[in-house]
C-alpha cells in the first residue's frame, strides 16, 4: 500500500494484516501507529519529521527492520511474529534471518551494581 497526503501527521493502522506499506508520500507524519499487522516492508524514507514509530507484532526480521532515526522519541518493534530458523546440531542458525551475532537469554534480567547494568540470570541462580 502507497499512502501520499503531504499534511497527514498521525496514521493509525494497527491490526489490519497489512504486509507492506510505503509511507514516504507523508512528508509531515510525526507518528505511525501500525502494531498488529503482517509487516514485512515498511518505506520511511524522507520521513524527517517522523518522532514515534510503533510496528510491534508484525513480521520483521533482523534485515527488514526500518533503520531508526537518530532524533526519534519512540521506536517500538518488539514481539515480531515467530522467524524460521535452522537447527544445525546443538546450534541455531538464524543468518537466514540476517542475524551475524545473536545472543540467547535463559531467565530473567536483574540490576547487578557490581557489573553497572542488567544482567540474566537463570532460573537456578536467582536467590
Amino acid at each position: 500500500m502507497n499512502l501520499s497526503n503531504p499534511l497527514l501527521w498521525e496514521l493509525s493502522l494497527n491490526e489490519n494484516n497489512l504486509e507492506e506499506l510505503d509511507l514516504s508520500g507523508l512528508p509531515s507524519l510525526i507518528q505511525a501507529w501500525l502494531f498488529g499487522n503482517n509487516l514485512r516492508a515498511l518505506n520511511i524514507s524522507g520521513l524527517n519529521n517522523l518522532n514515534i514509530l510503533e510496528i510491534s507484532d508484525n513480521c520483521f526480521d533482523f534485515t527488514t527492520l526500518p533503520e531508526v532515526m537518530t532524533d526519534m522519541y519512540m521506536y517500538a518493534y518488539g514481539n515480531q511474529k515467530n522467524v524460521v530458523a535452522a537447527l544445525e546440531g546443538d546450534k541455531v542458525d538464524l543468518s537466514a534471518c540476517g542475524a551475524e551475532e545473536y545472543t540467547w537469554f535463559d531467565g530473567s534480567p536483574v540490576y547487578d551494581e557490581e557489573a553497572g547494568g542488567m544482567v540474566w540470570l537463570s532460573a537456578s541462580q536467582r536467590h
